[in-house]
């Protein structure tokens, strides 16, 4: 196995673009990121500054590492296969060694669930500690939405004037996912989003839910950022304002939208399949504990 450690991602994207492509649907998190980061000034805080890494074996891709710090490394080892199972586990050793000589120490991985489980197992046998698992994920595809009842209202794009409220509706959303936003930080995210014009708002007279559009790939996007308030749910706003923007991402030249769920929310799971989202393939977020 060969390991190479990559300074900035338009450095790194061309050598794994192809790797990623072949399941660009599972791979959206990592594509999505590189491209985005590769067409930005690269960041000089060395705290702050993204790590790449590839592992081939025989000049092909085998495990891809890129970390954002603060947020958990993102893993791509490619589809489950007996034949490369061996390869892969390989990889993961490798992949934990070097990291151990690098110095970096990570609080924890997102990817594929076999694969971040696999590296799992490789990490705390190298570094020592413990991992646990911080959510069960499904990644989702859909190709066409399904002609699914709308709420009343329309969708709208966000704009400057709903700045507070986003921000609370940001915070909200972090206490249902590992965001951990303080109110600075959701106002942060929450002026990027409106900037970037991709954060979109059902509006029934006020506006009752959110979701905005994130990581193309060049055949697909995802759709990610769901939240409706408690005293609003119920009423059918996010499926009409998830199916909308999806309905929209589509007839814009995307061939599919992608979308992450918590598996432990029956509900949203169930919505979103109405809506004509299909499951691909489990994803996982771990953390690492009493390790380096």
């Amino acid at each position: 196995m060969n390991v190479r450690r990559y300074a900035t991602a338009a450095e790194i994207l061309p050598d794994v673009r192809a790797f990623l492509e072949r399941e660009e649907v599972v791979a959206n998190l990592a594509l999505g990121v590189l491209t985005r980061l590769a067409q930005k000034p690269e960041i000089t805080d060395e705290a702050k500054r993204p790590f790449y890494t590839l592992v081939t074996h025989e000049g092909e891709p085998v495990l891809l590492m890129v970390r954002t710090p603060p947020h958990n490394m993102i893993l791509h080892a490619g589809a489950p296969d007996v034949a490369q199972r061996a390869r892969i586990e390989a990889a993961y050793q490798a992949g934990a060694k070097f990291l151990l000589r690098e110095g970096l120490s990570i609080p924890g991985v997102i990817g594929p669930r076999d694969v971040v489980t696999g590296f799992a197992d490789a990490w705390v046998q190298e570094a020592g500690g413990a991992w646990q698992i911080q959510m069960e994920q499904m990644i989702y595809r859909l190709d066409q939405v399904e002609d699914v009842p709308l709420s009343p209202g329309e969708l709208i794009q966000a704009g400057k004037e709903h700045l507070d409220m986003l921000t609370d509706w940001l915070l909200g959303f972090s206490e249902v996912t590992p965001q951990n936003w303080d109110r600075e930080g959701a106002q942060m995210r929450a002026q990027e989003h409106i900037d970037a014009r991709g954060l979109y708002l059902w509006h029934d007279g006020q506006p009752v839910s959110m979701a905005w559009r994130s990581r193309p790939t060049g055949r697909g996007i995802t759709v990610t950022g769901v939240y409706t308030p408690p005293a609003l749910r119920r009423r059918g706003y996010a499926t009409s304002c998830v199916a909308s923007l999806s309905r929209l991402l589509l007839a814009e030249g995307y061939q599919f939208c992608t979308l992450y769920t918590d598996l432990a929310n029956p509900t949203s799971n169930s919505i979103y399949q109405k809506i004509g989202y299909r499951p691909v393939r489990a994803s996982a977020m771990i953390e690492f504990t009493n390790g380096s």
